[in-house]
């Protein structure tokens, strides 16, 4: 049987063995009834579609009828084959130098197409995906697609353009370290020529404009540079710049900070050993050094925590220096330790020991 092509003439008829009195015709379950494209011929014997239309495609049926009898055929599948129509190429407008690049065809047709691809006036592929040879900068040229219906006979063909630029780096780079309330500049890198620089924190696109959204932000932007002026904590987050449609890996923005306090907590325990921690709000954490009765010349202790003895010659005053040592602030805290022995009649000893803080707070830049 010849295939049904979409945009021919098709007939299909109801074969009776007997005289029948009516002949009715169903499509998918449902009566079929003429229209502009669909005609019933010879006492509804033959159904005419004038042309063929891909909507035509459905299972067919006809009924036959006499005052005895009722019969009914088996289903007739029709199937309109048609196309291909215009193929979809999709696939990059531009590849970098070293790399591949990957396309892909459709289109719509029945039964499915096969498909060629050309690159340069080359055949490179007979699938529906393509995938090129490692690129050079001397390949750029026209790509083309041609779908082909073995049924129909029909071809159609797209084409598209490949552009190789050199490997693609964008880059955040700055020349001096984040700290807050001072300024700080973030700069986009590209090596290829570009329209626009976009700058993202977060994901989130940053406005365009020489103020920010964010009241706890204040920077603006200049040609490919992100100005903070000044930096402050609220500009802690992961930032991104795009040279038109090319991304930079994400920078990690971390404002260094403080000391903006010092605490001591003293964690002792019922027991001869003392133990006081030094704490400090700060980005880096800080360097720690312990001083005992204001002797600032030498140390007694290095680090956060300082574990001694209690005993007589332990009383008196524990300064904790914390310096950030990327900011160069310095912050001072003092404790002051007391230690009392009282004797009892069972000749035991107990000791008291009391502590009595307070804060001397000193910046040095």
């Amino acid at each position: 049987m010849t295939p049904a092509k979409e945009g021919d003439n098709y007939v299909l008829t109801c074969n009776v063995t007997e005289p029948a009195m009516h002949v009715h015709w169903w499509k998918n379950g449902e009566p079929l009834h003429e229209d502009s494209t669909t005609v019933f011929n010879l006492e509804n014997m033959t159904v005419t579609f004038h042309p063929l239309e891909r909507n035509h495609t459905g299972d067919y049926r006809c009924t036959a009828t006499a005052s005895l009898w009722n019969l009914t055929s088996h289903p007739h599948n029709l199937v309109v084959n048609y196309g291909p129509e215009t193929p979809a190429v999709e696939g990059p407008d531009f590849a970098e130098a070293g790399q591949s690049a990957t396309f892909h065809c459709s289109a719509m047709s029945m039964p499915p197409s096969q498909f060629s691809w050309w690159f340069n006036g080359s055949n490179v592929g007979n699938s529906s995906v393509f995938t090129t040879d490692i690129l050079s900068t001397n390949m750029s040229g026209k790509i083309t697609c041609k779908a082909y219906n073995l049924v129909t006979g029909k071809n159609v063909t797209k084409s598209k353009m490949l552009t190789v630029i050199e490997k693609v780096s964008v880059m955040i780079r700055n020349n001096t370290v984040p700290i807050n309330y001072k300024n700080f500049t973030l700069i986009c890198d590209a090596t290829i020529p570009y329209n626009m620089i976009y700058w993202m924190k977060d994901n989130v696109p940053l406005n365009m404009m020489h103020y920010a959204v964010d009241p706890h932000m204040s920077y603006h932007i200049e040609n490919n540079k992100l100005h903070f002026t000044p930096l402050t904590r609220g500009d802690n987050g992961t930032y991104h710049c795009l040279a038109d449609n090319y991304a930079s890996s994400g920078y990690e923005l971390l404002v260094n900070y403080g000391p903006l306090s010092v605490k001591i907590l003293d964690s002792t325990k019922p027991g001869p050993i003392v133990s006081l921690t030094c704490s400090a709000d700060s980005q880096p954490d800080c360097d720690f050094q312990w001083f005992f009765n204001g002797q600032q010349s030498m140390a007694v202790h290095t680090g956060p925590i300082y574990t001694f003895l209690r005993n007589n010659e332990s009383q008196g005053n524990y300064t904790c220096k914390a310096k950030n040592p990327v900011t160069n602030i310095t912050m001072y805290q003092t404790t002051a330790l007391s230690v009392a022995a009282f004797s009892f009649p069972s000749q035991a000893v107990v000791t008291l020991t009391g502590l009595f803080a307070f804060s001397v707070p000193v910046l040095f830049h």
